[in-house]
């Protein structure tokens, strides 16, 4: 499976993940998380291959953000930078979701997987 499918199957299955981020810049290693949506980046849709962004709310390891927010912390990646994904056996924080995920938001046009709250 891509890394796509991966995260459609964790959204789909209401699934924490870990993963590693591999961008020029950040900090390496090890990220954990709840996946609520995974859409094509609206300013990016246009592209012959859009961007691909993952949201979720950070819920541990590494970060650049912390000067931002301490965990729990919506956090926004470029799937094409992702690596090493695993799908872990906790759900993801249901409350902690509701509380902080707005599907109707515009950037979300162009979703490929998203929690159904």
């Amino acid at each position: 499976m891509n890394n796509i499918e991966i995260l459609v199957g964790a959204i789909n299955n209401g699934r924490s993940i870990s993963f590693e981020y591999q961008l020029s810049g950040k900090i390496r290693g090890l990220r954990i998380g709840d996946p609520y949506i995974l859409y094509k980046d609206p300013l990016k849709v246009a592209e012959v291959k859009p961007t691909v962004k993952l949201e979720l709310i950070q819920t541990a390891g590494v970060t650049n953000s912390f000067a931002q927010a301490p965990f729990p912390s919506v956090r926004q990646f470029d799937v094409a930078n992702i690596d090493k994904i695993t799908v872990l056996e906790r759900e993801i924080n249901w409350v902690l979701v509701k509380s902080l995920f707005n599907p109707q938001a515009a950037r979300y046009q162009e979703a490929l997987a998203q929690v159904m709250i």
